[in-house]
């Protein structure tokens, strides 16, 4: 059982082992032609999320207007998989 005072990883840490384990899927696929065309699809979507993520937490020298914006082209490639 987990300790209640043990705290889920951090969502940058998160993302990077969602696309650490996409390219790991993208390796295992097999060698046809369709599967190595939806695997880049996969691979471009799933680690373009941790890309995303760590543009938008980066610091700025100015207040980042547009932040919600970036949050939502991050999650996007997330919820067009989910459907």
């Amino acid at each position: 059982m987990k300790d209640k005072e043990q705290k889920p990883p951090d969502l940058s840490e998160r993302t990077k082992g969602f696309a650490l384990r996409i390219i790991k899927m993208f390796s295992a696929l097999p060698k046809s032609e369709v599967a190595r065309v939806l695997g880049k699809q996969v691979l471009r979507a799933g680690t373009s999320v941790g890309a995303n993520y760590r543009e938008l937490t980066e610091p700025v020298p100015k207040p980042n207007t547009e932040a919600m914006g970036w949050l939502w082209v991050a999650c996007k490639p997330c919820s067009r998989k989910a459907r």
